[in-house]
C-alpha cells in the first residue's frame, strides 16, 4: 500500500499515485500527518485533516488540519509541498475562482483569506487578501461558476463578495433565531440557494436577490407502531448536506434519515424521494454528507427520472449522461461511506440499490471532496485517495475483477509449473483448453458472475456456471424481513387520540399535514406569492402589531394569497383572527401555512358565507337547534334575556375557539376536529355553551354574555372534547352537522380549485366600492401628501428666509465690529504715527543740537588757530620791527604800501573775512561752515603772505640805501606800520570773537526752538 507521511515535512513525493493498491475500494494513496516535534520524543503529535478541496483541473488537492498546516498534494507531478500555516484551524476551503492558482480559506476567527500559491504552481502561498465581516467561524464557501463572485456563510448571516476588487458587495442577515446552514450558488445558473435549520430551502435571483420560489419539503417517514415502543424520529429531515448536479438542473439533500431527497431545479418540485437500503443503518441513520460523482469510465450507478423540462428538449444529450455517469456517494454519521445505485422506477418514493460500501460502519470519515476521476476521504484524520472510477464500480463488477486477478496469478503459476516439468515442445491445445478468467455483465444489473476455467478445472467440475452473489442475496433477504412502514390514516389516528388525548407535540405538524392532504402546489403557490401583499392587508402590521416580525410577515402575505385566490377573503375583517393560529404553528414553511389555511376555509368555513356579509346564518341555526334540543332551559334563558346565537355562537366560529381557550387546549381540540368531518366543530361550539350553563344561567344582561364568549373560560379540552362526543351521539340525525354539511375535500393539485360559495354581486360590490374608497383615499392621501408636501416647503422657505435674515443681522453686525475695530485700529495707527513724529522730531533736534555742539567746538578750535597765528604775525613783526634798518629811498614805497594797505581794510572791515549775519547763518549746515571757514583761513593766509613779501622787498631795498636819515624815518615808519598791522590782528581776532557769538545766538535760538 503506497503510505506518505506529511508530518514535519516542506515538501515530498507521492509515489505510484495513478496505482490501484486495493480493487475493492480503488484506494491509491494513504496520507498520514503524524510524527515526533523537535525536542519532543515522549508522545507522538497527530494532526488530523478536517478539510479537502480539489481545483478545478482535478489534479491538486488541498487540505487542511486542524493544527492550522496546509498540504497540496500535485498528482501530477507526483509530489506534495507545505504552503500555509495560520495560528486558527480551518473550517472552510475552496478553489473555483477566476485565477486557478487562487483559493479561499475560512479559519476559526470568522476571516476568510484569499491566498495564492506560486507562479509555477507550487511554493509557499502568499495572503492576497482578508475578507472580513464576519462575526462567527464560516461554514460554507460558495464560488460562482464565473469565478468572479462568492458568497460565504455563518450561521447567522451570508454575505456576498467581488474578489476581483476585494470587496463585499451585500450582507444577506436572518432576522429570527432561524440560523443558516448553507447558502451556495447554482452551478451554470444565476441562483442562489439558501438551506435554513427548520428545513426550508429557497431560490433566489443571483443579479436581483428576488425570491424565485420555495422548494418542497416531504415529511420524514412515520411508523404509528413505533411511537408505542418509544422509538425516536425527528420532525422533519434536518438537512445537512446537499450537492447539486454538475449542470445545476437538480439538487440532492440528506440529513437525519435514510432518505435522500432531490429536487427538480427547474419546475421547483420535488424529484425522487430515495430511501437508502437498510443495510445501510437504522431506521433515522443519519448520513453527515451527500454529493454526486461522475466518472465517463464509471459504470452506470444513478438513474434519475427525466424531468418535463427534460422530456421537452431536442436534445437530451446531457440527461443521458447525467444518467449513464452520475453516483451518489452518501456519508453516514457512523462515519461508513456507500455508493448507491437509484432505481428506475417513476414514482416520488423509491428505494436505491447500494453498489459499493467504500468504508465499513465502524471507520470515522467525516468529509469528502469529488472530482472527475478522483475521491479524497477524511478518515480518522487521515487522508485516503481514491479512484473514481473503481469506486463506482458495484461489488459485483469489483469481486469479478479480484477473481480474475486470482485466477490470472493462478494461471501463471500452474504455467509456469507445466513449463517446469514438461520439455520444451509446441504444445497441442483445443478452444476448450483456456487460462481462467472471468468476465460480467457490462450493465451490472443481474448481479451475476459468469466463471471461464481451463479444461482440466471443467472436466474436475468446472465449466460455465452462473453464480449469484451470496452477500447481494442476505441483503435482498433482510431487505424482506424488515417490517415496511404503514402509512397513517384517520382510525388508527383517531386511536391514538383517544388514548392519550392529543397528538405528540414534535409530531403534530407532521400528522396535521397528513390529515390535511396538503397537496404542495408549489407552482401554484408561486403564482399567489409573487403577486405581492393584497391593497386589503397593506396596514395589517399597524392593525394586529406582532412582536415577531417574521409572524407578520408570514401572516400577511399567507393572507394575501388566500385574497388573490378568492376575492371573497379579502373582504372578511376577521380572516386574521381566524388564520393567526394556523399561521404560528406553520410560520416556517410559508407553502404549508397557506394551504392549511385554505383546506380549513374550504371545508370547515366552506358554508359560512353563503349571507355574507352577514353571519353565516344556516350554520348558526344548526348550532340554535342543538342548543335547544339538549338544554330547553338553557334555550329559553338566553331567548328571554335576547341572547341571539349571533352573540353565543359567531364569536367563537370567528376565531375558531382561540379566544376562549389556551393554545394547549386549542391544539387538543384542533387534533380532534381534524380527525372528524368538518360538522364536528358545531359540537364543540354548541358544547361550549352547555358546559357554560350555570354562568350563562346567572347572566342577566346581554353585555354579560358578550364579555363571557371573548374571554378565556375555565372550560378544559377533554371536557370540551367528551361533550362534543355525547353531543354527537345523542343527536338526532336530522339535526346532525355531519350530515347536513359535505365530508373533509382536500384542495388536490396541481392547481388549487375555485372557492365561489358566496353571493358573488354582494362580494363584487363590496369590492368595487371597497375600491372606489380606497381610490378615493388613495387620492385624498396625495392630496394631503401634496398640501403636507406645500406646507413643509413653506415652512422651509420660511425658516430659510428666517435663516436667511439672521445670516444678514449677523453679517451686518460683523461688519459694524468690524468697521469699529478698523475705526480703533486707525486711531492707535494715527497715535503711533503722531508718537513717531515726535519722537523724529526729538531726535532731529538731538541731531541738530550735536551738530551745533561739533561747529561750536570748531569754531573754538578755529579761534585758537586765528589767535594763535595771530601771535605768530606779532612775533615776526616785533622781530623784524627790530631788525629793520630801512633806506630812506624806500620809505615812499613803504607809505604807499602802508596805505593800499589801510584801504583794504577800511573796505573789508577785516582782513580776508566775508561779513556774516548772526541770524541768518544758523540756518546753514555744519559742512558750508566750515568751508568758509576754511576759505576765510586761505584768505588770511594769502593776505599775511603778500604783506611778508612786500615787507621782505621793503628789507631789501632798504639794506641797499645804507642811509642814516632814511633809517630813522624808517624806524618811525615801521614803529606806524607796525601799530597799523597790530590793529588790522585785533580787528581779525574781534570778527572771530563775532562770529563766536553769533553762534552761541543760533544754538540759543535752537534750542528753543
Amino acid at each position: 500500500m503506497n503510505k506518505v507521511n506529511v508530518f514535519g515535512h516542506k515538501s515530498g513525493t507521492l509515489g505510484k499515485v495513478n496505482k490501484v493498491f486495493e480493487i475493492e475500494t480503488g484506494l491509491q494513496l494513504v496520507v498520514q500527518n503524524s510524527g515526533y516535534s523537535s525536542g519532543q520524543r515522549a508522545h507522538p503529535q497527530v494532526g488530523h485533516f478536517t478539510q479537502v478541496a480539489f481545483d478545478q483541473s482535478g489534479q491538486r488537492l488541498l487540505a487542511a488540519d486542524h493544527l492550522g498546516h496546509f498540504y497540496l498534494f500535485d498528482f501530477g507531478r507526483g509530489r506534495f509541498e507545505h504552503v500555509l500555516h495560520t495560528r486558527h484551524p480551518c473550517t472552510a476551503l475552496s478553489f473555483g475562482l477566476r485565477d486557478r492558482r487562487q483559493f479561499l480559506a475560512a479559519l476559526a476567527d470568522g476571516d476568510v483569506r484569499l491566498l495564492a500559491i506560486g507562479q509555477s504552481g507550487s511554493g509557499p502561498a502568499s495572503e492576497l487578501a482578508t475578507l472580513s465581516g464576519h462575526s462567527a467561524a464560516v461554514t460554507g464557501i460558495s464560488p460562482h461558476s464565473g469565478g468572479r463572485y462568492v458568497l460565504t456563510t455563518d450561521p447567522d448571516v451570508t454575505l456576498l463578495w467581488d474578489v476581483d476588487a476585494r470587496s463585499r458587495l451585500r450582507r444577506l442577515s436572518v432576522r429570527e433565531d432561524v440560523q443558516l446552514l448553507l447558502a451556495s450558488f447554482v452551478p451554470t445558473r444565476n441562483l442562489i440557494l439558501t438551506a435554513f435549520r427548520d428545513d426550508s430551502l429557497f431560490l433566489w435571483d443571483s443579479e436581483t436577490l428576488q425570491c424565485r420560489g420555495q422548494l418542497p419539503t416531504p415529511p420524514p417517514p412515520l411508523q404509528l407502531s413505533g411511537l408505542s415502543t418509544g422509538a425516536e424520529a425527528e420532525l422533519g429531515p434536518r438537512y445537512r448536506s446537499l450537492d447539486f448536479t454538475p449542470d445545476g438542473r437538480q439538487l440532492v439533500a440528506c440529513g437525519r434519515t435514510r432518505q435522500v431527497h432531490v429536487w427538480d431545479l427547474d419546475s421547483l418540485q420535488m424529484a425522487r424521494v430515495l430511501e437508502l437500503p437498510a443495510s445501510v443503518g437504522m431506521q433515522l441513520c443519519p448520513l453527515r454528507q451527500v454529493a454526486f460523482a461522475s466518472s465517463p469510465d464509471a459504470v452506470r450507478s444513478v438513474n434519475l427520472p427525466e424531468t418535463e423540462a427534460d422530456a421537452g428538449l431536442n436534445s437530451s444529450s446531457s440527461a443521458q449522461h447525467q444518467r449513464r455517469s452520475l453516483a451518489l456517494l452518501a456519508v453516514a454519521h457512523s462515519g461508513g461511506v456507500v455508493c448507491v445505485s437509484l432505481g428506475a422506477g417513476g414514482g416520488r418514493s423509491s428505494g436505491a440499490t447500494l453498489t459499493n460500501r467504500l468504508q465499513s460502519a465502524d471507520s470515522h470519515v467525516t468529509r469528502l471532496a469529488v472530482t472527475k476521476d478522483r475521491l479524497a476521504l477524511v478518515n480518522s484524520g487521515q487522508l485516503l485517495i481514491h479512484c473514481l472510477t473503481t469506486a463506482l464500480r458495484p461489488e459485483s463488477a469489483r469481486a469479478a475483477m479480484s477473481a480474475r486477478a486470482a485466477a490470472n496469478a493462478a494461471a501463471a503459476a500452474a504455467a509456469a509449473a507445466d513449463a517446469a516439468a514438461w520439455p520444451a515442445t509446441e504444445p497441442v491445445t483445443d478452444r476448450t483448453d483456456r487460462t481462467a478468467a472471468t468476465a460480467t455483465d457490462s450493465g451490472g444489473d443481474t448481479g451475476r458472475t459468469y466463471t471461464i476455467v481451463s479444461g482440466k478445472a471443467a472436466a474436475a467440475g468446472g465449466g460455465v456456471s452462473p453464480t449469484k452473489s451470496s452477500k447481494q442475496q442476505s441483503q435482498q433477504q433482510q431487505q424482506q424481513q424488515l417490517p415496511q412502514p404503514q402509512p397513517l390514516n384517520r382510525k388508527r389516528l383517531r386511536a391514538i387520540l383517544q388514548e392519550f388525548g392529543q397528538f405528540p407535540g414534535k409530531y403534530r405538524l407532521l400528522i396535521w399535514k397528513t390529515l390535511l392532504q396538503l397537496p404542495e402546489n408549489t407552482a401554484a403557490f408561486n403564482a399567489l406569492y409573487n403577486k405581492g401583499i393584497h391593497p386589503a392587508f397593506l396596514t395589517l402590521q399597524d392593525r394586529f402589531p406582532l412582536r415577531s416580525n417574521k409572524l407578520g410577515r408570514v401572516l400577511q402575505r399567507s393572507l394575501s394569497c388566500v385574497a388573490f385566490w378568492s376575492p371573497l377573503f379579502g373582504e372578511a375583517d376577521y380572516l386574521p383572527l381566524l388564520a393567526f393560529p394556523f399561521v404560528k404553528l406553520f410560520q416556517n414553511s410559508q407553502l404549508h401555512s397557506m394551504e392549511v389555511l385554505m383546506t380549513v376555509l374550504t371545508n370547515w368555513c366552506g358554508h359560512w358565507f353563503e349571507y355574507f356579509p352577514n353571519p353565516p346564518l344556516n350554520i348558526l341555526a344548526i348550532i340554535e337547534n342543538l342548543i335547544a334540543y339538549h338544554d330547553k332551559e338553557l334555550y329559553a334563558h338566553l331567548c328571554a334575556r335576547g341572547v341571539t346565537s349571533e352573540i353565543l355562537a359567531w364569536p367563537l366560529l370567528q376565531t375558531l375557539l382561540t379566544e376562549v381557550l389556551t393554545r394547549e387546549e386549542w391544539l387538543s381540540v384542533w387534533d380532534c376536529l381534524l380527525c372528524h368531518p368538518p360538522g364536528y366543530l358545531l359540537y364543540f361550539v354548541a358544547g361550549f355553551t352547555l358546559l357554560s350553563r350555570g354562568p350563562l344561567l346567572r347572566a342577566t344582561e346581554v353585555r354579560e354574555f358578550e364579555l363571557y364568549y371573548r374571554q378565556p373560560g375555565c372550560l378544559g379540552a377533554r371536557d370540551l372534547v367528551k361533550q362534543a362526543r355525547q353531543l354527537r351521539t345523542r343527536t338526532p340525525a336530522e339535526i346532525c352537522p355531519c350530515r347536513l354539511l359535505p365530508a373533509f375535500a382536500p384542495l388536490g393539485g396541481p392547481q388549487y380549485p375555485l372557492f365561489n360559495r358566496y353571493p358573488v354581486f354582494i362580494v363584487d360590490y363590496q369590492v368595487r366600492e371597497r375600491d372606489r374608497l380606497r381610490e378615493e383615499e388613495r387620492r385624498y392621501l396625495e392630496e394631503r401628501r401634496a398640501l403636507e408636501t406645500a406646507q413643509r416647503r413653506s415652512e422651509t422657505q420660511r425658516a430659510e428666509e428666517a435663516a436667511w435674515c439672521r445670516q444678514q443681522e449677523l453679517l451686518l453686525a460683523a461688519e459694524e465690529r468690524r468697521r469699529a475695530m478698523l475705526a480703533q485700529e486707525e486711531t492707535t495707527l494715527r497715535e503711533q504715527r503722531r508718537q513717531l513724529a515726535a519722537e523724529q522730531r526729538r531726535a532731529r533736534v538731538d541731531e541738530l543740537a550735536a551738530l551745533t555742539a561739533q561747529r561750536q567746538r570748531l569754531r573754538a578750535l578755529q579761534s585758537r588757530h586765528r589767535q594763535v597765528e595771530a601771535q605768530r604775525l606779532g612775533d615776526q613783526l616785533g622781530r623784524r620791527q627790530r631788525q629793520t634798518t630801512a633806506a630812506d629811498l624806500e620809505d615812499d614805497i613803504i607809505d604807499d604800501e602802508a596805505d593800499g594797505l589801510d584801504d583794504d581794510y577800511d573796505d573789508n572791515g577785516s582782513p580776508g573775512l566775508m561779513p556774516q549775519s548772526g541770524g541768518a547763518s544758523a540756518g546753514f549746515g555744519l559742512v558750508s561752515e566750515l568751508e568758509g571757514v576754511c576759505q576765510d583761513n586761505g584768505r588770511l593766509e594769502a593776505d599775511v603772505g603778500r604783506l611778508l613779501d612786500r615787507l621782505q622787498a621793503a628789507r631789501d631795498r632798504l639794506k641797499t640805501s645804507g642811509s642814516a636819515a632814511v633809517r630813522k624815518q624808517k624806524s618811525g615808519l615801521n614803529a606806524g606800520t607796525a601799530a597799523s598791522l597790530q590793529a588790522a590782528v585785533a580787528a581779525a581776532a574781534a570778527n572771530a570773537e563775532g562770529h563766536d557769538d553769533d553762534d552761541a545766538t543760533t544754538t540759543t535760538s535752537q534750542s528753543s526752538y
